[in-house]
């Protein structure tokens, strides 16, 4: 079982993290636990996820490897970032996506966002065939005029407050 959300305490049990202390006034936090053959509960990894401010991990979904991707949004400028693809925080807040492998480490982490609030509320994962199976989808919502969108429907901002859907590629 994977779960994924925020807290504001300090002593919130880690377990083989990354990040065993809260940064900020409130961070993310992402755990595993695993059931072995008599139906026991064991916590795999339990980690804080964030900087020195407001963090909140809203979703998780988990590869056939077991890696967890998780999404939510990081109003902090130390954000923990592993190779990312937007490496600097373009607003007050942007959204986030992260991936954690079996052992708990951090192995992809970046901000996604424009000039404005941003936050990641939902993550799935292409399947199906080879060409889809690269693919994180990250669905939110979005104050910013500036979110990129390279080849989309709509390109432009529609109002003051829009959803947006990116796709994100990696190798599985």
């Amino acid at each position: 079982m994977y779960v994924a959300g925020y807290t504001q305490s300090v002593d919130f049990p880690t377990i083989n993290a990354f990040q065993t202390d809260l940064h900020g006034p409130e961070d993310g936090f992402v755990f595993k636990l695993v059931l072995d053959s008599s139906a026991n509960a064991a916590v795999a990894y339990s980690s804080y996820l964030g900087g020195r401010d407001y963090d909140r991990s809203r979703a998780i979904v988990v590869d056939r490897k077991g890696i967890a991707h998780v999404t939510g949004f990081t109003a902090s400028l130390d954000f923990p970032l592993v190779v990312p693809t937007q490496p600097m925080l373009n607003g007050p807040q942007d959204a986030f996506v992260a991936r954690i492998n079996n052992a708990g480490a951090l192995i992809y982490s970046t901000f996604l966002g424009g000039n404005d609030l941003d936050d990641g509320w939902a993550i799935a994962l292409g399947s199906g065939t080879i060409k889809a199976a690269g693919n994180i989808y990250v669905a939110g919502m979005t104050y910013s005029t500036d979110f990129s969108t390279n080849g989309v429907l709509q390109p432009t901002q529609q109002g003051a407050l829009d959803g947006f859907v990116t796709r994100l590629s990696y190798i599985p």
